[in-house]
């Protein structure tokens, strides 16, 4: 009797995983083109780390205007991953809460296995295999991060910083930070942009998918609330909109 009602129980847990894992694996996306359909192809990615909302905000803001008609686009794609991590969001989490003890719980260090060996789809987390056949798609990458405090004021922090890798990703990541400082009084708390920063092996920057394109990494400082949300939405949104005009999409 106590093994049937533990292999009940066994057969419960693994349902209920099971039926999470078909919620919390799945992300939002949405896309616009313009008429024709030409140009290059933009992918936004927003908050894959659940305790860093702004990015997730950010671009759904910019997927209302373009769903409402208020901007529209010249020429070319955008992608936004509204919700790069749906569950983690909710739940003000880092990772996917159902993964929280495997492997696969933080999906920024799942876009290769960590023996560095490359996945043409991704790593192991359904996520990152998501996010990556997005970036297969994408010939531009704005990867939206938030950081626990400023990088010209607190050592290993990378907070209110632009980190860009690649050929032809420079000049966008001066746009940016030029559109970002403008609405910056306080010198040490202005956005540096850099090109010279240590890259995570299992992050989305090192992915298959990205590797050789634009990549452009944003770090608000903004974990655990130091800034108002407000003040770094808007950031991220200058961040965008600053990539579509250098990109002559909008």
């Amino acid at each position: 009797m106590k093994a049937l009602l533990f292999a009940l129980l066994v057969i419960l847990i693994v349902s209920a995983w099971f039926i999470v894992s078909t919620k919390c694996d799945k992300i939002k996306v949405e896309k616009f083109s313009s008429e024709p359909d030409n140009g290059p192809v933009l992918l936004v990615v927003g908050s894959v780390h659940g305790n860093e909302p702004a990015g997730s905000v950010a671009a759904t803001d910019v997927a209302n205007l373009f769903r409402n008609g208020e901007i529209n686009l010249k020429r070319g794609t955008i992608i936004l991953v509204t919700e790069g991590n749906p569950c983690g969001l909710k739940m003000k989490v880092r990772g996917v809460p159902h993964r929280a003890i495997l492997p696969t719980y933080d999906i920024n260090r799942n876009f290769r296995q960590s023996n560095n060996i490359g996945y043409p789809g991704g790593g192991r987390c359904p996520i990152s295999q998501q996010i990556s056949q997005l970036a297969d798609q994408s010939d531009v990458i704005l990867d939206l991060h938030e950081a626990w405090g400023w990088v010209k004021e607190n050592n290993g922090s990378m907070g209110s910083g632009i980190y860009y890798r690649y050929p032809g990703s420079e000049p966008i990541a001066l746009a940016i930070q030029s559109a970002i400082n403008a609405g910056i009084q306080d010198e040490d708390k202005k956005f540096i942009a850099t090109e010279n920063w240590s890259q995570i092996n299992t992050a989305l920057e090192a992915a298959p998918a990205v590797e050789g394109k634009p990549y452009i990494l944003i770090e608000t400082s903004g974990q655990n609330d130091i800034q108002p949300l407000e003040v770094r939405l808007q950031q991220m949104k200058k961040a965008i909109f600053a990539t579509l005009q250098k990109m002559g999409m909008i």
